[in-house]
């Protein structure tokens, strides 16, 4: 959960998000994350914003280097900005020291 004001807009976003990870091996996991927003007055909106997610798959390489690709999507209540729905994904790559 998180509320975050943007100072372009002078507007509130909060958001509530859950997930879910499943041990694939010692070195690997699935990972499922899902949640709404709930903006007000934010470039014109006010209310439920959005449903999103993402799954990803994360590798570890070592103790200290991971990769994980990830696919994730954005599903709008009331598409009044002509944005409308995303999809997008991409690829993470962490490094631990």
């Amino acid at each position: 959960a998180g509320a975050y004001h943007d100072a372009g807009s002078s507007a509130w976003y909060s958001e509530l998000e859950t997930g879910w990870s499943y041990r694939i091996s010692d070195d690997a996991y699935l990972g499922v994350t899902g949640g709404v927003s709930v903006v007000e007055e934010f470039y014109g909106s006010s209310g439920i914003h959005d449903f999103f997610g993402r799954v990803s798959l994360t590798y570890n390489v070592n103790s200290v280097v991971s990769f994980s690709p990830f696919a994730g999507w954005s599903v709008e209540f009331d598409d009044t900005d002509g944005d409308g729905n995303e999809l997008f994904g991409g690829l993470w790559f962490e490094v631990s020291f």
